[in-house]
């Protein structure tokens, strides 16, 4: 290296000591800072605020979180059905009488499925009680018949929050 090379290099050193110089002190700063109550109820409110979020308290998520598993798990199910769809031979959507093979309900408590022959669609219909999305021969892909599934049962279930169990069951059956 020549004379001009070399002080290059000292001039950079002497930048690289003063950032140094820098980086301690703020560390140090920072370290006093923890000391202080206020910074350290911040700190601890950051912490707390970074594990979590508003789409985790949204009241759809609280519902699920409080009555999801234990409808999932009951054994006193209040034996609500949606109807979710008819469907063909090939397990496809399908709305043509002469071509519908069976008929799709699932419980709203436990998601248990029930497939019903179609030839018994109407005997096992009578009776039961069962919430139906849309006209039953309207045409939805199976997607929209879970998401409004799932739009149905997180009603029901936060309705459980301030109404008794049958009062709940007669709204969700008014639709």
């Amino acid at each position: 290296m020549n004379e001009s090379e070399i002080n290059k290099g000292r001039k950079k050193y002497k930048n690289i000591l003063r950032e140094k110089e820098f980086y301690l002190e703020k560390k140090k700063e920072l370290e006093e800072l923890k000391k202080d109550p206020v910074v350290k109820k911040y700190l601890e409110i950051e912490k707390y605020l970074s594990k979590h979020s508003d789409k985790e308290f949204e009241e759809k998520r609280i519902v699920d979180r409080a009555f999801g598993n234990i409808a999932r798990r009951t054994e006193d199910s209040n034996n609500i059905l949606v109807f979710l769809g008819f469907r063909d031979g090939y397990e496809k959507v399908c709305i043509h009488p002469k071509q519908i093979v069976s008929a799709i309900f699932m419980d709203l408590e436990t998601m248990e499925e029930a497939v019903i022959d179609y030839r018994y669609y109407e005997v096992f219909c009578k009776n039961r009680k069962i919430v139906y999305i849309d006209c039953e021969y309207a045409y939805h892909d199976s997607d929209y018949y879970m998401e409004k599934f799932f739009e149905l049962r997180n009603k029901y279930l936060g309705s459980l929050n301030e109404l008794d169990k049958e009062e709940a069951t007669k709204e969700i059956l008014k639709r």
